[in-house]
């Protein structure tokens, strides 16, 4: 066998690769973003007044490492995650109406603050360990709440 015939391998291996990759990250996105999609998803998040990168957060069940961006400003919270990671996650603009209280809880050495956002008829969780993204939440939340 020559090893001409091995060439689409490689080819076949990228490609499938790809799918599945493309595949998971759909299906991740069934279990809390794409349900904050339906209502707030955006072409591209706006600039924001504040921009953090998140070390740890976990939108409804599942957990994401250092993936979403978070950005503050007038219109609200915008997340976005990198472009490999895309597929099912259009960027996001939830307004400051959509979101609850943001609640300090503590686990053992570490801290965390979660909050709820709104979506038509449920409302979907979201922790994260961000002490800049709670402190910079704050005046956005105290603003909205007495704007109603």
């Amino acid at each position: 066998m020559s090893p001409w015939h091995l060439l689409w391998i490689g080819p076949l291996f990228i490609g499938g690769f790809a799918a599945l990759w493309a595949f998971v990250s759909k299906v991740l996105s069934w279990l809390g973003w794409q349900r904050l999609a339906d209502e707030y998803a955006v072409a591209a998040a706006p600039p924001s007044e504040v921009r953090l990168r998140l070390s740890w957060a976990k939108l409804g069940l599942v957990d994401y490492k250092n993936v979403i961006e978070a950005g503050l400003g007038p219109e609200g919270l915008s997340l976005t995650v990198p472009a490999i990671f895309r597929i099912g996650h259009p960027a996001l603009l939830i307004p400051w109406a959509a979101l609850g209280p943001v609640h300090q809880r503590r686990q053992l050495w570490n801290t965390h603050y979660q909050l709820s956002i709104s979506t038509a008829g449920r409302s979907v969780p979201l922790a994260f360990r961000s002490e800049a993204l709670a402190q910079a939440l704050r005046p956005w939340l105290v603003e909205a709440a007495t704007a109603e």
